[in-house]
């Protein structure tokens, strides 16, 4: 029973860390989030295919890998922040339309920083920027928490 009461308080702490981790302020600090209201930043990795042997080819594959998955990351951010308050709407949906309001933001959107590690990982910060980026994602959500009441 105390195994169990032990596990169940971990479960607890574990929890409470990763909300932490994930609230405005923190990421505000790590530099992830809304830098402005111009400017959206993700931070993502990537890795080159085992069968690529070139050190340099492994590299360029592993930067493509971590933008690849950063644009990933900025749709499923804008998706997750919208579809917590829109609980009518089905997250398909959701996805849908901030693809459509986004996509061009997205696709010009650059890595600010890149770091390599010695195992062939690559990490980004990627960051889409556009004059009211910001603005332009809450009237979004703001419209879509109108259409689903």
């Amino acid at each position: 029973m105390n195994g169990l009461l032990l596990k169940i308080a971990w479960v607890w702490i574990f929890c409470i860390l990763m909300a932490c981790a994930g609230t405005p302020e923190i990421q505000q600090a790590r530099g992830i989030g809304w830098i402005s209201d111009d400017a959206f930043r993700v931070k993502a990795a990537g890795a080159a295919k085992y069968e690529v042997a070139d050190p340099q080819l492994r590299r360029q594959h592993a930067l493509q890998a971590a933008m690849l998955m950063a644009r990933f990351i900025v749709f499923e951010e804008f998706t997750s922040a919208i579809a917590d308050e829109v609980i009518r709407l089905p997250r398909k949906e959701i996805l849908k339309r901030v693809k459509s309001e986004f996509a061009s933001y997205v696709k010009e959107g650059n890595a600010v920083d890149v770091k390599y590690d010695g195992n062939g990982i690559c990490t980004v910060l990627f960051e889409i920027r556009g004059r009211g980026i910001r603005q332009k994602f809450f009237a979004l959500r703001n419209r879509l928490i109108v259409e689903s009441r």
